[in-house]
């Protein structure tokens, strides 16, 4: 009898494997239907001009709808590409002043075609931390050389720029960035970017889905109001927030790369094409933004500052800025979600955005400004807010094993952060949370910024943490206790590395990594018998660290543990000498572990050693 499972079974164990560890680390998510009109204030969507609903937009999209029907009824290189969609593409590029358009059903859809298509192996292409998934998905697609630049860090670009070799003589350099962040609401410095363009003649893009009718004298958004928007070779706009329709739009420099993405991109060529009503109503919406006043805009900038100001008082950490985008940073999936609920019962209807879509604790409210906010809105904001999260603080002892604590947990090597933030959930403290950039004054700035029960790192992460407490005054490095994962610049003999790795494997790894960071880790796991979770959109935070980390490694001479540290072994890591260490660091208390599964000793005691 024949007991193997057939494939829909697997594939359902599959599935429900996969939703079973988005509930354990607090990720899953669900649909929730808004009723029309929203009975309250909402500030959870894009739509900030508040022209979605806007009487000349709907008459205009009525119009489309009268003439042209309801739907494209066919891909654009077929019927679906009417005169309103040409029309149309011919007043994004006036506006913007680019030479032509191209219009497409979304901005996931642009973002992902553009790159993949535009991309090539053997290019490389330098992308801001935080650009959006779609972008990132288009870059791995296009097999092109991925090197993502610390979140508006121009130094880190231009040393990544000088140091990493092209692929041939024929490699195109591109450099990726969103003009506003669409999860944080900074923006990058435009001049620096300029600059750097103009030294080394790179392909800069630029995606200001979130700048458009914000900022610019006629609402181009903010390479138009810094004064570049020349500067920019290809530029990713959407017609679905500011300007209330649906639909978005990538402008060129030269009609041949537009040519080029309609040849050539399946996301262009094959899909019934944007619905004349969303193209008339973008149309329309246009011409509304290029005729706002600019006292209106900058009455726009203002209200993002004084909601900024206010709601700082109440929650620390809300970045300055100008933007529509107003983050406010609550750590914990379980907060943001509970504040969202609150804050909906009081009428207000924010988003609560959660890993993986930011990094594991950098659960927030996102807040969408918009014009027509008056200043008694922002003082009831501020009052449910306030009152909000005074109703999450009593059910901080939720936990039956012990009380909720102050953790700080720096994270490392090619294990998801998903992974390791189920494991600290399962513990339920509450901790701020790093994926272990090297930055060694960062992490100690971070150290002494508060009171934390307990440290640790893990991997790469222990010795960022390490070289972290090394920095701090003395007497501050062994209090509060820490905790030191390994492996500690070692590598699992499965792997063939052969124990402690010397800095010639070191970069090794590291160029084998820049060549395909995805195949090398999840290669680099499977021959040392560990699980690898593979993302389906971009690179965890993790595996893109490992690269730094190595990097930094090969850089930095050793660094002293720190007092009162355990280092916990892994049962699958080829270890450091523990007897020679403990010769050198005679208060280095050295215990083995099981592998690099962390529930065990986050469920024991060990986080609140000599507490």
């Amino acid at each position: 009898m024949n007991t193997r499972a057939t494939s829909s079974e697997i594939l359902l164990q599959r599935a429900a494997h996969t939703l079973r560890e988005r509930h354990t680390a607090g990720t899953l998510r669900h649909l929730s239907p808004r009723p029309a009109p929203f009975p309250g204030i909402n500030l959870a969507d894009n739509d900030y001009l508040g022209l979605a609903r806007d009487p000349e937009i709907v008459t205009a999209a009525r119009e489309a709808l009268e003439q042209w029907g309801a739907s494209a009824s066919a891909s654009p290189l077929v019927t679906g590409y009417t005169t309103l969609h040409e029309t149309l593409e011919h007043t994004l590029a006036r506006w913007h002043r680019f030479p032509c358009a191209l219009v497409w059903n979304s901005g996931h859809a642009a973002n992902t075609a553009l790159l993949a298509t535009l991309a090539r192996r053997g290019d490389r292409v330098f992308a801001d931390r935080l650009i959006h998934n779609s972008l990132v998905g288009g870059i791995l697609k296009s097999g092109a050389r991925l090197q993502r630049y610390r979140h508006c860090d121009w130094e880190h670009l231009e040393k990544l720029l000088e140091t990493t070799p092209a692929g041939d003589a024929a490699a195109a350099t591109f450099v990726v960035t969103e003009s506003v962040f669409s999860m944080d609401g900074d923006a990058p410095d435009m001049a620096r970017l300029a600059a750097l363009r103009a030294r080394h003649g790179f392909v800069l893009v630029v995606d200001e889905a979130h700048a458009l009718g914000w900022f610019g004298s006629t609402g181009a958004g903010l390479a138009a109001a810094a004064g570049m928007a020349g500067q920019v070779d290809i530029l990713v706009g959407t017609l679905g927030k500011a300007l209330g329709a649906q639909g978005a739009y990538t402008l060129f420099r030269d009609t041949r790369l537009r040519s080029h993405l309609l040849n050539l991109a399946g996301e262009f060529i094959y899909s019934t094409y944007l619905a004349p009503p969303c193209a008339g109503a973008a149309l329309a919406a246009v011409r509304r933004v290029e005729a706002m006043p600019a006292q209106e805009r900058t009455a726009l900038h203002a209200l993002s500052r004084q909601w900024r100001q206010t709601l700082r008082e109440i929650v620390p950490g809300i970045p300055d800025g100008e933007s529509p985008v107003l983050p406010v940073p609550l750590g914990s999936g379980e907060t943001a979600l509970r504040c969202a609920a609150a804050l909906r019962e009081d009428g207000f209807l924010v988003g609560a955005i959660r890993p993986p879509t930011v990094p594991p604790g950098g659960a927030r409210l996102r807040v969408s400004l918009r014009r027509g906010l008056e200043e008694e809105t922002l003082a009831r904001f501020a009052r449910a807010l306030r009152a909000s999260l005074a109703r999450q603080r009593p059910d901080a002892a939720h936990s039956p094993r012990a009380p909720r604590r102050e953790i700080l947990f720096i994270g490392g090597w090619g294990v998801s952060p998903e992974t390791q933030h189920a494991l600290l959930a399962a513990h339920r403290p509450e901790y701020a949370w790093t994926v272990a950039p090297p930055v060694e004054r960062a992490v100690a700035a971070l150290l002494n910024a508060r009171r934390w029960d307990a440290r640790g790192g893990y991997s790469l992460g222990a010795r960022v943490l390490s070289g972290a407490l090394a920095r701090l005054p003395p007497g501050e490095a062994g209090a509060p206790p820490c905790v030191l994962l390994c492996p500690f610049a070692a590598f699992p003999k499965e792997a063939g590395w052969g124990g402690r790795a010397s800095a010639a494997q070191v970069r090794y790894l590291a160029r084998w990594l820049r060549r395909d960071a995805r195949a090398a880790l999840a290669d680099f796991y499977q021959r040392a018998r560990l699980s690898f979770e593979r993302d389906a959109g971009e690179l965890p935070y993790a595996m893109e660290d490992l690269l730094e980390g190595l990097e930094a490694l090969c850089a930095l001479a050793p660094v002293p543990f720190p007092a009162r540290a355990r280092l916990v072994g892994g049962a699958a890591d080829a270890l450091i000498d523990n007897a020679a260490v403990k010769a050198a660091f005679p208060t280095l208390e050295i215990h083995p572990g099981a592998g690099h599964d962390l529930g065990d000793f986050l469920a024991s005691d060990w986080w609140t050693f000599h507490a």
